[in-house]
């Protein structure tokens, strides 16, 4: 199991308000994820949202202290950041990839024009991402089954084809989001059938 925390573009002045009870101290929430961690053996991981979109924020010196906090406390709790296609550069493996522990990697087909149609680019791209991160760290493919605030909503046979290539190609596949068993049935089944299959 793992635990996210917003970023900085979804608290006030961007929202009505802050994730609680730290707020943007995110040298706390690492403590506090760590502290977590060593009481509910389950919580393996820790993330943040939108991680990529603010890395002037996150600089890698405050993602160091971020993560030393953390690891002093327990060392094994991962820190797996929400990083996207474009952002993910050489620039950004030298910076950040010494410091992460794998990577959450929403697919969004950004390297031919983003949208949630067409899930043809998804083992290409994460052979693109490995490649540049030039260490083995952990890829885990985030799927869109509810809509994007942009990109509007996936269909059941993307989800499916998403899903496929994932288990083929990342090192894991996470869903956003669970899928309500009466309004989504198509999709609920697809993830259930998927996640359960060898």
């Amino acid at each position: 199991m793992g635990l996210a925390v917003v970023p900085p573009s979804e608290s006030p002045p961007h929202s009505k308000l802050y994730a609680e009870p730290f707020r943007l101290d995110y040298v706390r929430w690492a403590v506090e994820f760590a502290r977590l961690s060593l009481r509910e053996t389950n919580l393996v991981a820790w993330s943040i949202d939108d991680f990529t979109h603010h890395l002037k924020f996150y600089t890698p010196a405050y993602l160091r202290q971020m993560l030393d906090a953390s690891r002093q406390i327990n060392p094994r709790l991962a820190f797996v950041p929400c990083c996207y296609y474009p952002a993910i550069t050489e620039r950004f493996a030298t910076n950040y990839s010494p410091l992460i522990d794998g990577i959450l990697f929403p697919y969004r087909h950004e390297s031919a024009g983003a949208n949630l149609k067409d899930p043809s680019l998804v083992e290409p791209e994460l052979k693109k991402v490995r490649q540049i991160l030039s260490r083995s760290i952990p890829i885990i493919l985030d799927i869109y089954a509810s809509p994007h605030s942009r990109l509007g909503a996936t269909t059941p046979e993307y989800v499916e084809q998403a899903m496929i290539a994932g288990l083929r190609a990342a090192d894991g596949v996470m869903i956003y989001r669970h899928q309500d068993p009466q309004r989504n049935v198509e999709k609920f089944q697809i993830v259930k059938r998927l996640f359960r299959s060898p």
